[in-house]
This record gives C-alpha cells, sequence and structure tokens, in this order.
C-alpha cells in the first residue's frame, strides 16, 4: 500500500510541476509580447526623435529652405517616411528634380537633392509651363523656353508649379511612344502635336514641320523621315508631309517656307522627296 501511495505522489508532484512549468512558459511569452509592444511604441514616440537634417547637392534653394519644406521636426527617424519627404520638397521646391532620403541612426535624416532640368513646355492662354523629363511643372515663363520641346496634346489643363502635367491616358502614352521613335533615330524633335490621333505632328530642329498622320505604319515612316533628312539641304525649312506615305507609296512632299513654331504652320509650294 505504502509503495502505491508514494507511486501516486510522485504522479501528482510531476503533473504539478509541468502545470507550473506550462504557466511559466506562458507568462514569459506574455512578458516578451508586452516588452516587445512597448519597444515598438516607445521607438514609434519617444526614442530615436530626429535631430539632425543634413542637406547635399544644389536646386536653386537655400538649406534653410529646403529643410523647411521637408516637414522634418521633431518626427521620429522610423516612423519617418522619405517618400513623403521628398513629395513635399518636390511640390513645394519645383526646381528640385531627383530627391534622396536617406536615414542615419539614431537621429539623423540626409536630404541629397539635384536640380531638375527643364525639358518640355506647353502653352495655354498665353502662358508657358516649362516642365522637367518627369512631366513636372518647374514655372511659368511669358515666352518660349530655349532648348525645350514644345508639347501639344488633346487635355491641356493648367498646372501649378511643382504639380505634374496632368495627361489622359491617349495623349501620355501617344507622346512616349513618338518621342521613344524619335529618338532612336536621333531625330532633333523640338516640338511634337499628339492633339488629333489621325494628325500626329513633330517639329525638327525649329525649322521642319512633319505630318506623320495616323499611327498607321509610323514606325516605317520615321524610317523614311530619317534616311531623307541626310539628303536635305541642311538649312532647308519647311514641310514635309508624310500622311499619304505607304509601304507601296514611297514619297512624301515638302513644301518650302519658314513654319510657324506655336502654330504648327507653313505653306507655300511643294516638291516630292522620295525614298527608296
Amino acid at each position: 500500500m505504502a509503495e502505491k501511495r508514494d507511486t501516486a505522489i510522485r504522479k501528482t508532484v510531476k503533473k504539478r510541476n509541468k502545470r507550473r512549468k506550462r504557466r511559466l512558459a506562458w507568462f514569459f511569452a506574455a512578458f516578451m509580447v508586452i516588452a516587445f509592444v512597448v519597444l515598438i511604441v516607445l521607438s514609434a514616440t519617444v526614442l530615436f526623435p530626429v535631430k539632425n537634417v543634413i542637406v547635399e547637392g544644389e536646386c536653386g534653394y537655400s538649406k534653410e529652405e529646403i529643410v523647411i519644406a521637408s516637414g522634418i521636426t521633431d518626427d521620429n527617424i522610423i516612423m519617418l517616411s522619405g517618400d513623403k519627404v521628398a513629395s513635399r520638397i518636390s511640390k513645394a521646391l519645383p526646381h528640385c528634380g531627383e530627391i534622396t532620403v536617406k536615414k542615419k541612426f539614431p537621429d539623423t535624416v540626409k536630404i541629397i537633392v539635384k536640380a531638375a532640368v527643364p525639358k518640355y513646355y506647353f502653352v495655354l492662354d498665353d502662358v508657358f509651363y516649362v516642365a522637367d523629363q518627369n512631366y513636372k511643372v518647374l514655372e511659368k515663363a511669358v515666352e518660349a523656353p530655349e532648348k525645350c520641346i514644345l508639347l501639344k496634346y488633346a487635355s491641356a489643363t493648367a498646372v501649378s508649379p511643382g504639380e505634374h502635367i496632368e495627361f489622359s491616358g491617349e495623349d501620355i502614352d501617344d507622346i512616349n511612344n513618338l518621342f521613344s521613335l524619335c529618338e532612336s533615330r536621333e531625330l532633333n524633335i523640338t516640338a511634337i502635336d499628339v492633339s488629333e490621333k489621325m494628325e500626329l505632328k513633330i517639329i525638327i530642329d525649329n525649322r521642319l514641320l512633319v505630318l506623320l498622320g495616323s499611327e498607321l505604319d509610323l514606325d516605317k515612316k520615321l524610317n523614311h523621315l530619317a534616311a531623307t533628312l541626310p539628303k536635305m539641304e541642311a538649312n532647308a525649312q519647311g514641310t514635309i508631309d508624310l500622311r499619304s506615305w505607304t509601304s507601296t507609296n514611297l514619297k512624301a512632299t515638302f513644301r518650302d517656307e519658314k513654319i510657324n513654331i506655336l502654330g504648327f504652320e507653313s505653306q507655300k509650294t511643294q516638291k516630292i522627296v522620295e525614298n527608296s
């Protein structure tokens, strides 16, 4: 009997120890979770405040202006969004182009800026809107900017500096496609008109207006154009009409006259320019 009683006692003690170990394990796990949550909350509120903001690069604004535009005050460095900081600077200071935000723990943020390069412009109500390669408007001007490409598109609307040009889906696709095709042929485009889908136009070197018509055979039309240009006089001015060009009609007409860049206009006598 004593032996059975001892065995029962040992089993009871063993079960009690197992329950105690499980309770301790659960308590330890709960403690670790609570400690982790507390650490997260402290890290996002009290710990790691931004104390230093370093600005590198130039974009036409003072470092103080860039810091103010960043919106960084007593932000927590862990929770700080570099994309949002860059977006605030880009919108407030349009001539800041590429903006990189780097975190340097425990308390420093580095902002690296590069100046935006004017590339495009469009005209609306006699106001010239100058934009960079990402179509962000940099400024308004009273005259056409030098060395920029004129854009004419169907959905032109007024845009404030720091905002991006508003395109319809078709406009931006047509522009990007036409630019890509022209750049691959090293054509020096100074204006592009996609405002009418069936009447695509480009201007080369501010002196040759090219009427491309629709997108039909567009790639081949531009091949013809690229092959034709070297055969023309170096200072030729006027309009090259490729609207009737087809794979069985390898001809284009040339109207000899100085063109109106903003109006994309030209007229006068014409002659045939062929390329076989």
